[in-house]
């Protein structure tokens, strides 16, 4: 039986974000909110799985209570980080990589920004190659083209902190800001030598996901680049 557990001190969506027919279903959950109370799993107080699972969740309470009051630095748990971390652990346990995984609350939203198809940035493409953050592209006409950043430029530094060892989150969440705010980059141009600081004026970024051209004999290519909530539109004008 579990005797408490902290699913109401959230709350939970479970999208199903549909990538490709051939790339399958990416299950991704979001958490946000904070811990304000304890409740039980159903109104009843009874588990719904079977005995065994029940009584398996039992060793998990067992190990949170130790580890919440036997953890040698008292001020290092995070109830929140302990549920993302169990959620994240059971995922994980599935083996699906990159289509079953955990969201924060903060990797929602930028999820949920990502398939808006705008964003508040400097208007960039960037990748982790080799341990180093890379620009891929400058969106066209975006601030970063016209602050001078180009295609496989080294960001070496934001704001004067070192980006070696972060993962493209870490750039994106350091990089992105409010309209009008600036953010100084440090940087390696492709065949240089010498970095050179990039201040860039953040804006509001409208990432195009269709694009197309006509070829010979009346053939239209038209290019999806991303699933954006504004896909079908752009493909439809």
């Amino acid at each position: 039986m579990i005797k408490r557990l902290f699913l109401d001190f959230f709350r939970v969506q479970v999208p199903l974000w549909l990538v490709a027919p051939i790339l399958g279903i990416t299950l991704m959950f979001g958490i946000g909110g904070g811990i304000v109370g304890a409740r039980q799993l159903t109104p009843s107080g009874e588990c719904p799985e079977s005995p065994e699972v029940c009584e398996g969740f039992g060793a998990f309470w067992q190990a949170w209570n130790i580890a919440s009051e036997n953890f040698v630095d008292a001020d290092a748990v995070d109830p929140r980080l302990m549920t993302e971390g169990a959620i994240r652990g059971m995922l994980d346990s599935l083996g699906d990589q990159g289509h079953t995984r955990f969201l924060s609350a903060e990797e929602s939203a930028r999820w949920s920004e990502s398939i808006a198809g705008s964003f508040e940035g400097i208007g960039a493409f960037i990748d982790v190659r080799d341990g180093q953050t890379v620009i891929v592209a400058p969106i066209e006409g975006s601030p970063a083209e016209r602050a001078g950043i180009r295609a496989g430029d080294i960001i070496l530094a934001v704001n004067g902190v070192s980006t070696e060892n972060w993962t493209v989150e870490e750039l994106a969440t350091n990089v992105r800001g409010p309209r009008g705010s600036t953010v100084v980059l440090t940087v390696l141009h492709e065949g240089e030598q010498v970095p050179v600081d990039i201040e860039v004026r953040r804006d509001k970024i409208e990432v195009p996901s269709v694009s197309w051209t006509m070829l010979p004999d009346d053939v239209a290519l038209v290019r999806l680049t991303s699933f954006a909530q504004r896909s079908a539109r752009e493909l439809e004008a």
